[in-house]
């Protein structure tokens, strides 16, 4: 696919979602910020966790400074190419940097996967989802993003060079990836908290068979069985309370097959994929490597789950 096409299919994409961003600030309305906070030095940034981005367009990026005084101002930002590239953002100032990062580590597994990164690539990635959310005709509360925006350094160029370097030729978003989410809209009527289905399966590079990390981890993976295929797992959680299925027990999310040399995983929405490769790198670190992802869409894998044993489909699944 040639650059113009790719660019082409990048603005139909942001134009496709329903506008579901939602705005979260601790900053009460009126309190004082302090003025020169945008040109304290950058204490710590993060950027998306790169297999996790690659394979899902979900991600947190953020950006924490610190003052003369020790006091600290952050902010971080929910980006989700499925809802129009950012879809929340959050943060406040506070008396310590030990506190601001307390904002983004209590959010673990409320936000999607990160990790620490330059503040210039994290930049990147921010003001690149803001001009894929602007264009698609997204909005928040006026006057109440430049507090978040106002920390993170504006790369060079404008809304076209931004959103190039997200989404366009060589940039950081997988073209594969985008038309995925092209051909596969939420639907607008889709509930609140539910997510449309776009089984994922991920596929790594493994130094080293990884069984062990996986049984430490039970019963977040539960193991099934070893046969000629390798090793299956399910991986599961408690069902939420009040889970709109009414089911209790462990849900089962996703599941991970481990053989020689290799680990596929699959989950069955892009926001779980994203946090299945998260997870994973927690257990892993770097003797994983993504190489390779292939999107579904539902009918399709629907039609030929049930014969794809170890990674088939549970009835708990959905």
């Amino acid at each position: 696919m040639g650059k113009q096409q790719r660019m082409k299919e990048a603005r139909k994409l942001s134009r496709k979602w329903p506008h579901r961003q939602g705005f979260f600030s601790s900053v009460d309305p009126g309190q004082r910020l302090a003025p020169d906070r945008a040109s304290w030095p950058v204490a710590r940034a993060y950027v998306p966790l790169r297999d996790a981005w690659q394979a899902s367009g979900y991600g947190t990026a953020g950006v924490i400074r610190v003052g003369p005084n020790g006091q600290a101002a952050a902010s971080f930002f929910v980006l989700n190419l499925s809802q129009q590239g950012i879809s929340s953002m959050l943060g406040r100032d506070v008396d310590s940097l030990t506190a601001a990062t307390k904002l983004l580590t209590g959010a673990q597994g409320l936000v999607p996967p990160y990790e620490e990164g330059p503040v210039e690539l994290a930049a990147e990635y921010v003001y690149g989802a803001w001009a894929f959310a602007e264009q698609s005709g997204a909005s928040w509360p006026p006057g109440q993003t430049e507090q978040f925006l106002a920390l993170m350094p504006r790369p060079e160029g404008g809304r076209a060079q931004w959103l190039a370097r997200l989404t366009g030729a060589g940039g950081l978003t997988p073209p594969e990836l985008l038309h995925a989410l092209l051909e596969n809209p939420e639907p607008e009527d889709m509930p609140e908290g539910r997510e449309r289905m776009l089984p994922t399966t991920m596929t790594f590079a493994l130094e080293h068979l990884a069984g062990e990390h996986l049984r430490s981890a039970a019963p977040a993976f539960r193991f099934q069985n070893t046969d000629g295929e390798g090793e299956s797992y399910d991986w599961t959680r408690e069902y939420p309370k009040g889970h709109w299925s009414g089911r209790k027990g462990r849900q089962v999310l996703g599941h991970v097959l481990v053989r020689p040399g290799e680990l596929v995983a699959r989950a069955f929405t892009l926001s779980m994929a994203a946090r299945l490769v998260g997870e994973l790198k927690v257990l892993m670190g770097e003797r994983i490597r993504l190489v390779h992802t292939d999107w579904k869409n539902a009918d399709e894998f629907l039609a030929t789950a049930r014969s794809s044993a170890p990674l088939g489909l549970h009835e708990s699944s959905l």
